[in-house]
């Protein structure tokens, strides 16, 4: 009983953050007696679908109980919607992950690992408060069962908005940039705990259990033409076979590692970064807990979650924060007796103690990981935390691995300062961007880059070039800031011509602090102009007769140049080595003209056209672009000098 629940139910007191409802037994006393001597026991629900689960057995003030009857709601229907008794959902039996249906249809493939899914489950069954009947005797049957537990699995469900599961995912590196785990957070994921039934029950034997979907009794036999010797609890033919289950909210953390693991070191490492994460951000044992995914007799993966009612808030820094792994790991190393920058075997916790064969309780033994005592053991772990130690983690922005997600975003990109953005994001080590060029309809605009919300807001980013200089965009842009700012918004312009790394730094909520600093010439070119240094030297390379290496291309450059055809290049190779030019390839110009221009030049305070000499409508690109009031170029590819040609044309404007 909480008082703030008792409140918040009265209307006192805002319902956010309180803990969520538990589920609870009814407990009648003798019959002789009044029902006030009635009592109700009160479990969380992730404790209360094995604890009031099918014929449980309960022992409290010295008395038996057995829970015999789940309460069921005025009206409930066996099927389909809110007030309907089964749920549809499909589970991946390779990840964990699972997916509830509302309609008919059944996805082919798991959302999460892309694995082939099976046939849906009809008859998942939400758990409800239950009522439990006094016993004086219990078989040995009943006894061993409850000795040997229910067969409970947990799985996972991201939230799914705009068509997309509201996740992020990162990948641990190592030094040499080789994966060694895939970590995916979920802020406010659904946790579903599932009761398949007991573990002692035969091969054959269906999941679930038998319920009366009429009374809401649960029967006895789980064999329907069985005869029921407890005129009590009889059987009646309103029955169907249910998978009960417990759904609840919370912030979680799963971590693949990249090479598949014996469970015995998968248990290991589990009870590693538990106790781990708890000692370096100071949580209690029942804050954090941890599963295996996706099922512990088959484990690829490891379950964090925030057991505390609103979640402490450690997990997600796990990606944020550069230092966070690496401090996990080496502790993880100091708690399983090993040093953390050798490796070396230290035998016990202290040189007082006891020398620590496999495990001990100062280190992988707990209370809450007793199943997992006979196959855990420390000597599994000391090579890979120690990679673990001295790597780093690489935060996509999407679902796939960061070059991917990266090179994804580069794709579609439609213009060179919007790719330069993404590299300076990608070489300091920041968040990258959730999609690129996001049309959002409350403003009838068309976003450069889009970071979904991992708790509350969504930030749109905007890529200024020389264009949105004018006064007629300026005003453009300050409304459509205006608009998407009034529906919630957050909104980020990096300019052309201010200083990118100051406006990340300012936003470590959305770009994360980053991982590394690179070198100054690896920092986008528009942030390293000096307004009052001196002007270069104008001539390019090729004029100066000089040779540039191929290794000053850059991967940039590289990318700029696949763009246009090979007599260009040159052309195109001395333009872009100039620090104060931003080049692009053409497009078409007009609605119904077939003409096009070439590649299009930005300066600080002017855009310029060049049209190919040689193309056959040139003369007709060159008249749209000065009817329209552009400065416009007319070039050869073989031009002796492009750059002074260009830089001329950009004089001339002043």
């Amino acid at each position: 009983f909480y008082p703030y629940r008792y409140f918040a139910s009265e209307g006192f007191l805002p319902g956010y953050n309180f803990p969520r409802l538990p589920l609870s037994a009814y407990l009648p006393r003798n019959r002789r007696r009044s029902k006030d001597d009635d009592d109700f026991l009160s479990r969380p629900r992730f404790l209360a679908v094995s604890e009031f689960g099918p014929r449980s057995i309960i022992y409290h003030e010295g008395a038996r109980y057995v829970i015999n009857k789940v309460i069921l709601g005025a009206g409930a229907e066996t099927r389909g919607g809110d007030d309907g008794l089964l749920t549809r959902a499909v589970r991946c039996e390779r990840c964990g992950a699972i997916e509830p249906l509302l309609g008919e249809g059944s996805p082919d493939l798991c959302r999460e690992c892309g694995a082939p899914l099976g046939a849906p489950t009809p008859n998942f069954f939400r758990m409800r408060n239950v009522t439990a009947r006094r016993r004086d005797r219990i078989t040995s049957d009943e006894e061993e069962r409850l000795r040997i537990g229910y067969d409970l699995r947990t799985s996972v469900h991201f939230p799914v908005v705009d068509g997309r599961p509201r996740r992020q995912r990162a990948t641990l590196v190592d030094a040499d940039g080789e994966p060694l785990a895939t970590l995916t957070y979920g802020h406010g994921a659904d946790l579903w705990r599932i009761n398949l039934g007991w573990r002692r029950r035969s091969e054959t034997d269906p999941p679930g259990f038998l319920l009366d979907t009429e009374r809401g009794v649960w029967v006895r036999s789980q064999n329907p033409e069985a005869p029921d010797d407890d005129p009590e609890d009889p059987a009646t033919p309103q029955q169907e076979r249910v998978i009960p289950f417990v759904e609840d909210t919370r912030n979680c953390l799963l971590i693949e590692p990249a090479t598949r693991l014996p469970d015995e070191a998968m248990a290991s490492l589990q009870a590693a970064l538990k106790t781990a994460i708890q000692l370096v951000f100071q949580l209690e044992d029942r804050e954090l807990a941890a599963e295996p995914l996706p099922a512990r007799g088959e484990r690829r993966s490891i379950l964090l979650y925030e057991a505390a009612e609103g979640g402490a808030g450690v997990l997600r820094r796990l990606l944020r924060e550069p230092e966070a792994i690496r401090a996990v790991a080496e502790r993880a190393l100091v708690l399983c007796h090993f040093d953390p920058e050798t490796g070396d075997d230290l035998g016990s916790a202290a040189p007082d103690r006891e020398r620590c064969v496999a495990a001990c309780y100062d280190c992988l033994l707990s209370y809450f990981n007793q199943p997992d005592h006979p196959i855990v053991d420390r000597h599994l772990l000391p090579e890979l935390l120690l990679r673990w130690a001295g790597g780093k983690v690489e935060v996509s922005g999407g679902d796939a691995p960061r070059d991917d997600h990266l090179a994804g975003l580069l794709d579609k990109c439609e213009s060179e300062l919007e790719r330069r953005f993404l590299r300076l994001l990608a070489g300091r080590g920041h968040a990258l961007p959730s999609r690129a060029q996001v049309f959002l309809a409350e403003a009838n605009t068309r976003v450069d880059f889009f970071y979904e919300p991992e708790h509350a807001g969504a930030t749109a980013v905007f890529v200024d070039g020389p264009p949105h200089d004018s006064e007629d965009a300026a005003r453009r842009d300050v409304m459509i800031q205006e608009l998407l700012e009034d529906v919630g918004y957050q909104v980020l312009r990096f300019h052309h011509s201010e200083r990118w790394e100051a406006i990340i730094d300012r936003n470590p909520s959305v770009f994360g602090p980053g991982s590394e600093r690179p070198p100054a010439q690896a920092q986008h070119p528009a942030a390293q102009v000096d307004p009052a240094a001196e002007r270069p030297d104008l001539s390019s390379a090729d004029e100066r007769g000089e040779t540039t290496p191929p290794a000053a291309e850059g991967e940039a450059l590289a990318e700029l140049l696949e763009l246009f055809d090979d007599p260009w290049h040159a052309a195109i190779r001395a333009l872009a080595e100039h620090p104060e030019l931003v080049i692009d390839a053409g497009g078409e110009l007009g609605n119904r003209v077939a003409a096009q221009f070439h590649a299009r030049v930005d300066s600080s305070d002017t855009t310029l056209y060049i049209v190919d000499a040689d193309d056959r409508d040139a003369a007709t690109a060159l008249r749209i672009l000065r009817e329209r009031g552009d400065l416009a170029l007319e070039l050869t590819a073989s031009h002796p000098a492009p750059l002074r040609a260009v830089l001329d044309a950009l004089d001339s404007k002043d």
